[in-house]
């Protein structure tokens, strides 16, 4: 649920989220929201150690890398990781 907005760039946007922002862990974005996060052109920083750690799930890398969208890796503090 988008908070009533018809899509997820329609609620970004009400948000004043500007578009190429990064956004970190997304393991629970289905492979819709990834293809139409991937065309608005954001990206993702994956946070492995800090999903392992909370249980937050599996990072589906092969639906990102199927819509060629922007990853990097990267943690949430050195201390809780």
């Amino acid at each position: 649920d988008w908070g009533g907005a018809e899509n997820l760039e329609t609620y970004l946007h009400s948000l004043n989220i500007p578009k190429h922002s990064i956004f970190a862990h997304g393991v629970r974005l289905n492979a819709q929201q990834v293809t139409s996060l991937a065309k608005i052109g954001f990206g993702l920083s994956v946070n492995l150690s800090s999903n392992l750690n909370l249980s937050l799930g599996v990072l589906p890398i092969e639906v990102y890398l199927r819509e060629h969208y922007l990853l990097s890796i990267g943690t949430d503090s050195c201390i809780t990781n």
